[in-house]
């Protein structure tokens, strides 16, 4: 992606062809707090919270994975879930065990107690494989120095695959995200997005940038050991920070910093083409805005709404009234105006417009 300039605003009109707001049911099984990840597969929504909320895509509750403690069955802490075949893994990182639930009814398979107990950030299950992330640091007791680790999910003993430092020219200063294609790391320091799969690792996505805005190759190899190494005046007006990643089958969003403030990129693979800007401007006060996206699948990005934030703003803004057309928009409109601090969070579902 050649990045000439950073435009001020774009027109969410411009940038968003549809949106729709899921108000996620509550009940007695489900309630959800801090959302620590969403994943979507085969309509159906995965929401990692303090423990596990399945929803079918009109919202409604389908089956909660919630049951703490040590037996086989029971979690004391979820780190990550991915969805691979039939199964839903989640990964406890207190226990250092990945259970198996069935994807459609959360009901127990399995659990797997793994053989070691390094610094391990998330572990993402594909097929007969397993992707272990080891986060932004080499742990002192670990073997190798590598952040991803393959295992046979029938061999967790031993190693298939490392992805290196010194082979795939990847820092430790990184950032990742899951979905059912592949892992997705960026390197914050080199503007560069790599997919991580069972079968290898490839450069898949980077930012050209004029040199005025891009570091030196001396100031990418202090930050990739020191991030706090180059003062942030020197910072300021490099495009910097390639983060929360995410992609569907025709677009990949994400986000950098220049000038000292978030950018936000939409790049259209089909085209080519993509809009790099501050702000979205000419939206209602009730929509929510697609740039804080944390999940997608093959069509559509994906936000959460938490029912505090839409308060706050129902209580200091100025919603307005209904959309006058628009059958979505006006059920959205009164998900939106309804929902209180205590219900669960509204997931926001957006489909990009082709940048042409």
């Amino acid at each position: 992606m050649n990045v000439e300039k950073i435009e001020d605003s774009v027109s969410f009109h411009q940038l968003v062809d549809s949106y729709e707001y899921i108000q996620l049911e509550k009940n007695d099984k489900c309630l959800i707090g801090k959302v620590e990840q969403l994943v979507v597969k085969d309509n159906l929504i995965y929401v990692l919270s303090d423990g596990i909320y399945c929803f079918n895509m009109d919202g409604s509750h389908r089956f909660s994975i919630n049951q703490k403690g040590h037996s086989a069955r029971e979690y004391t802490h979820l780190k990550t879930i991915s969805i691979s075949d039939d199964l839903l893994c989640a990964y406890d990182d207190f226990q250092w065990k990945l259970m198996f639930f069935n994807k459609n009814d959360g009901k127990f398979v399995k659990s797997v107690k793994l053989p070691w107990s390094t610094c391990v950030e998330g572990i993402y299950v594909y097929g007969d494989y397993l992707i272990a992330d080891r986060g932004f640091l080499p742990n002192d007791d670990a073997i190798y120095d590598e952040r991803f680790l393959v295992y046979k999910i029938d061999d967790l003993s031993s190693v298939i695959a490392r992805y290196s430092l010194e082979n795939y020219k990847v820092v430790f200063l990184g950032d990742v995200s899951y979905s059912e294609n592949g892992l997705l790391y960026s390197s914050v320091v080199h503007n560069e997005l790599w997919r991580i799969t069972p079968n290898g690792m490839s450069k898949y996505f980077f930012l050209e940038c004029p040199e005025s805005m891009s570091l030196t190759e001396s100031e990418k190899e202090l930050m990739s050991m020191d991030y706090y190494a180059i003062p942030e005046d020197e910072q300021a007006n490099k495009l910097i920070i390639l983060s929360n990643l995410h992609e569907n089958k025709q677009f990949i969003t994400g986000r950098c910093c220049y000038k000292k403030q978030f950018v936000n990129l939409v790049y259209d693979k089909k085209s080519g083409k993509h809009h790099i800007f501050t702000d979205v401007y000419d939206c209602d006060s009730w929509i929510y805005s697609p740039v804080d996206i944390i999940s997608a699948d093959n069509d559509y990005f994906y936000s959460v709404l938490l029912g505090e934030t839409a308060c706050f703003i129902k209580r200091y803004c100025d919603i307005g009234e209904a959309p006058k057309t628009g059958d979505v928009d006006k059920k959205s409109y009164e998900i939106y105006r309804s929902i209180k601090e205590d219900d669960n969070p509204i997931v926001v579902r957006y489909k990009f417009k082709n940048i042409e």
